[in-house]
């Protein structure tokens, strides 16, 4: 409750917005810069679990900005082994993969939340990591549409302002908000009031 949201458009193309790919890591830094202490980022590009340039960008910039929690989408090119994108092959970011929600009269995408979806991208990383690090309900999500957006950009509709829409892009701010409980819980029961994205990633 009461948390404030930072809102960035990410391109390649140079129109609008801050380029995905930045060798100055100015994709996170604006983020931060407006106060943002966790970050969201349902973008990535398939890399067979390598780690790139971009997911160094990343985990620099953790480095460099310790209590900065960032997480990113494992991909949805499950389910063989060693399929999740940069940058969740980061080392310091939260990689979120996509577990099925509980929503049992859509269909059977949906009808075990204690298994993974099977788009979802899993481990383990080239060098032998384990990721993704968590996973949230990413099957038959409803979520706010644009007023200009088709029925057909969706899984399904739901009315004018909410549709369902799945993948692990849709798992990842799911955790996100949890991560802000957990960030909220520190400060108010354990007075850490700037907990480092280490600790919030341990904890979750």
């Amino acid at each position: 409750p009461e948390a404030r949201l930072v809102f960035m458009a990410l391109n390649t193309d140079g129109s609008t917005g801050i380029p995905c790919i930045d060798v100055n890591g100015d994709f996170l830094a604006k983020g931060y810069q407006e106060g943002a202490r966790i970050s969201s980022n349902s973008w990535g590009a398939s890399t067979n679990g390598g780690y790139n340039l971009i997911s160094s960008l990343v985990d620099d910039y953790i480095w460099r900005n310790k209590d900065y929690l960032v997480l990113y989408s494992a991909g949805n090119s499950g389910p063989g082994a060693q399929t999740v994108g940069a940058p969740g092959t980061a080392k310091n970011v939260l990689t979120v993969g996509a577990s099925e929600n509980n929503r049992p009269t859509i269909d059977d995408m949906s009808d075990d939340p204690n298994s993974m979806a099977g788009f979802s991208s899993r481990g383990p990383t080239a060098d032998g990591r384990v990721k993704p690090d968590v996973v949230a309900p990413g099957t038959w999500i409803l979520s706010v549409r644009a007023a200009q957006a088709p029925d057909g950009s969706f899984w399904g509709p739901f009315n004018a302002d909410y549709a369902y829409m799945g993948g692990t892009s849709m798992a990842t701010p799911l955790a996100a908000g949890g991560a802000a409980i957990v960030r909220e819980w520190l400060a108010k029961a354990r007075g850490i009031t700037a907990p480092s994205a280490a600790l919030l990633k341990a904890i979750i």
